[in-house]
């Protein structure tokens, strides 16, 4: 039988108290000393366990009112988890988090929506079955589905059941954040965003949206990042992987790319002309996205949604998340709580601050 994620926790910690000894050791021997991330000073989460290795977005916090508040808003708003208290209910909660990914399930359903999950840790598997019933009992319960991964709750939809993956993210190389005590963190592989949006990598869209990935953004293929926050306003970090490449921005380009995927659903020849019916495709994407790079612009007219230190960026994209998503995955659902999303890079930092709709 396989270890609970509690167990591999304590494994860990029990690695790294180990491993700070020996470095200890090390450091009396004038050997010099280095840590990772889950050494002394920062913070480790059982968390990424439980997360496919093919998610695009990954966010750990410690648990707080403020926290909640920033992060279970990123989750789909159906499961209405932000209207819920739980700082004010008697539970032991350790940390939280919210990962998308590709959903493989087979729903029955002309369309796929990608795997949102959100995680609550506990102390212990006793406290994990207290928050599965608290959240049993609150608002919108019939939109939630609910596991126990040890001393993990995992929140599904209505129509998702959790798996655990055959590989989680802790699997990846480039998956170490650094995360000091009281900071949140996120992760995001940048490729796989159209992929779990689109329910398949090699659609029109997905190929659309990768051509856009590298002329609207710049980003390397494969780029990965992390970064990390201390109030959720804005999170900052390096490339694990890859990164933006200023040569590879065309815009023109990019909207070539993007008007590829348009479809003429009917047309009628008039006195003066022949009237189309468009659906745009993955080109919507520009009637609510404003990308800025080399003094030019491409998309919609938008204000940054939150400013940022980061000295002289190479690419600026902000954009309608609900919109942003609909236009990818050619699904508009209810829209989402997050309202802008605003990426801002340089070669090899990057900068992602979010506004609320609430």
């Amino acid at each position: 039988m396989g270890l609970t994620p509690n167990q591999k926790r304590n494994r860990r910690l029990a690695a790294a108290g180990a491993a700070l000894a020996a470095i200890v050791a090390a450091g009396a021997l004038g050997l010099g000393s280095y840590l990772k991330s889950e050494g002394a000073g920062s913070e480790a989460s059982s968390i990424p366990e439980l997360v496919p290795a093919d998610a695009d977005t990954l966010v750990i916090a410690p648990f707080s009112a403020m926290w909640w508040d920033k992060v279970a808003p990123m989750d789909e708003p159906n499961k209405m988890l932000p209207e819920l208290k739980p700082a004010e209910a008697d539970l032991a909660i350790e940390y939280i988090g919210y990962s998308r990914s590709l959903d493989t399930e087979d729903h029955g359903t002309p369309f796929t929506l990608p795997l949102r999950l959100f995680y609550v840790e506990t102390p212990s598997e006793q406290d994990a079955e207290k928050v599965a019933d608290w959240l049993g009992t609150q608002t919108a319960a019939e939109n939630r589905t609910l596991a126990i991964e040890g001393d993990i709750v995992v929140v599904g939809s209505s129509t998702t059941t959790y798996k655990a993956p055959a590989e989680s993210v802790m699997s990846l190389e480039a998956y170490d954040p650094p995360r000091s005590t009281g900071e949140a963190a996120m992760w995001m592989n940048t490729g796989r965003e159209a992929v779990s949006l689109t329910g398949d990598g090699n659609n029109g869209n997905a190929a659309a949206y990768a051509s856009l990935l590298s002329s609207g953004f710049g980003f390397e293929t494969g780029t990965k990042w992390s970064g990390t926050s201390t109030d959720g306003k804005a999170w900052a970090g390096k490339f694990a992987e890859g990164g933006v490449n200023p040569e590879a921005i065309d815009f023109e380009k990019a909207v070539q790319s993007l008007a590829a995927t348009e479809e003429v659903l009917a047309a009628v020849d008039g006195p003066t002309g022949t009237a189309e019916v468009i659906k745009p495709g993955v080109s919507a994407i520009l009637e609510s996205a404003s990308f800025i790079a080399g003094g030019k612009h491409m998309g919609a007219l938008n204000d940054p949604a939150g400013s940022t230190d980061l000295k002289d960026p190479l690419v600026t994209v902000t954009s309608d998340v609900t919109a942003w998503n609909a236009a990818i995955s050619g699904v508009h659902m209810a829209n989402e709580n997050l309202a802008e999303r605003t990426l801002t890079a340089t070669a090899d930092e990057m900068v992602i601050s979010y506004s609320y709709a609430r």
